[in-house]
């Protein structure tokens, strides 16, 4: 077997050139490794746009659940909505046919209610707290088996609503009533028996007491009558009243003025936050 070496060149070197070397490189980068780098270069913005398309299938499936004949729970298709008015109620479905003519009788025993207090009227809500301003005074509101104080002291009507939302278990507002008066108006978050509010006051009288108890000033009722309740007279009887205070809340009859009962009944009842009857005999 003949040995010997292949010679490139009309000089007949004995090796490849330095540039040419460079250019198979060159050619042989550009055959197997470019297009590696290209398919890692565009991997992280193909997997963006991936991920971009599973979050919008992901919402749209969100979306359609509520009409999936076979999801485990009820879907579109099965629900029943139902309005009431007088002794008669509506029903409505998206799917008819699954409505059976026919009587449902709905027993309400009790019915769940949230506490409402409402303090007396004042004119400004910036106006620093009317007799709440010494040491001390303050509201003690208990709710849920919490109990929550709040000072009075240097504090106006604005600012106590706002400190009292501070608490979840509390909804308050500044309530305008009239053109010039507004009021206070003390909410429970949530209704029961075990969220109802306890308000108690000390040392500050804001006019807050129970909804069906009333603290009624009568003194200044001509002292020959001996006060309203109890009274056996007739609704039509005269007697001598200039001012009738309830929780803070004043009706001024003028000084010296002559009414009746039923003038008394029909002012109460005007004020909106009380129902006055009469209970005399009319004889």
């Amino acid at each position: 077997m003949a040995e010997g070496i292949l010679g490139l060149g009309s000089s007949g070197s004995t090796g490849l050139s330095q540039e040419m070397i460079d250019k198979l490189k060159a050619a042989e980068e550009k055959a197997y490794v470019e297009p590696y780098d290209d398919d890692l270069e565009n991997w992280d913005l193909e997997l963006e746009k991936i991920t971009e398309i599973e979050s919008l299938v992901s919402s749209f499936q969100s979306a359609v659940e509520a009409f999936n004949l076979f999801s485990s729970t009820n879907n579109v298709f099965d629900q029943v909505l139902a309005s009431s008015s007088g002794t008669s109620a509506v029903f409505d479905a998206y799917d008819a046919s699954g409505l059976e003519e026919g009587s449902t009788t709905i027993n309400v025993t009790q019915l769940a209610q949230r506490d409402v207090f409402q303090t007396s009227k004042f004119s400004d809500a910036d106006a620093l707290v009317v007799g709440g301003q010494d040491a001390g005074d303050k509201l003690t509101i208990t709710v849920g088996g919490e109990t929550l104080e709040f000072s009075t002291e240097g504090k106006t009507y604005a600012e106590l609503a706002e400190e009292m939302n501070l608490y979840e278990e509390l909804i308050v507002s500044v309530e305008q009533v009239s053109g010039t008066e507004s009021r206070l108006v003390i909410k429970g978050a949530e209704s029961g028996l075990d969220n109802a509010l306890n308000i108690q006051q000390s040392g500050v009288d804001l006019g807050l007491g129970g909804t069906s108890e009333r603290t009624v000033d009568m003194s200044s009722i001509a002292a020959g009558y001996g006060g309203l309740f109890g009274e056996t007279e007739a609704l039509n009887q005269e007697l001598s009243l200039s001012q009738l205070t309830i929780n803070g809340d004043t009706i001024d009859f003028g000084a010296g003025a002559i009414i009746t009962y039923q003038n008394i009944i029909d002012e109460i009842n005007a004020l909106g936050d009380y129902t006055a009857t009469s209970s005399f005999d009319d004889t």
